[in-house]
């Protein structure tokens, strides 16, 4: 009879750290928050991109931007306006040149998004684009 309760008490272990790792396995969120990486219209060309979103404690999307800059990579970040939920979002973006409205309509699965930036506050008119890019590097 001990022998039984040995087994279940060394097996209930093992179970339970298999369901975890499977119930922990990456489920399709379908939130905006993550890694994008794309291309964005600058000084004529369209230039590789990279987005990092996450949330702010309101629920806001809030991350950092980077894209090529001639010879250089020009930092900047983004900031949801007003909190939204579906697959459409407005954020501003701010860099060393200053800072405007982006609207970025994104896929079902929030997988990658089309969009359009603007300068100061003229209508969004530049491409900007990005697909989750995971751990590639842009």
């Amino acid at each position: 009879m001990k022998q039984n309760h040995l087994i279940v008490f060394v097996l209930a272990p093992l179970w339970i750290a298999g369901s975890l790792v499977f119930s922990s396995a990456r489920t399709p969120s379908f939130e905006p928050e993550g890694r994008y990486c794309g291309f964005v219209y600058n000084a004529g060309y369209l230039v590789r991109s990279e987005v990092v979103l996450g949330k702010t404690e309101d629920g806001r999307l809030i991350g950092t931007m980077t894209y090529r800059d001639g010879d250089d990579v020009t930092k900047g970040t983004v900031e949801e306006i007003v909190k939204k939920q579906g697959r459409e979002r407005s954020v501003e973006w701010k860099d060393k040149y200053g800072s405007g409205l982006a609207i970025w309509k994104f896929d079902e699965k929030f997988d990658e998004f089309e969009g359009l930036w603007g300068t100061g506050m003229n209508i969004p008119q530049y491409t900007w684009t990005g697909k989750r890019c995971n751990d590639v590097t842009s």
